[in-house]
């Protein structure tokens, strides 16, 4: 082999490798924001149910009635929402 030749195979090797690393990164930009849209997902999740039961306490106490306790929610309630 001469060294152009050489020379071309060896920019082809980190073509390809650059090539991989381009892949594989923008693989785990799409994990990242898959992840980040879930936990912004499940933010808003819990907003809309903390404002719901303000206003359901809020309805509750006008009318005397008191909360003894709150049942935490499940992994599955948001699973069924």
């Amino acid at each position: 082999m001469n060294d152009i030749e050489e020379i071309k195979s060896l920019l082809e090797r980190i073509a390809k490798s650059l090539e991989g690393i381009v892949d594989y990164l923008n693989n785990k930009e799409v994990e990242k924001n898959t992840e980040n849209k879930k936990i912004i997902e499940k933010d808003e999740h819990k907003l809309v149910n903390d404002s719901s039961e303000s206003e359901i306490e809020k309805f509750l106490n006008s009318k005397n009635i008191k909360i003894k306790s709150i049942k935490k929610e499940d992994e599955s309630d948001t699973v069924l929402d």
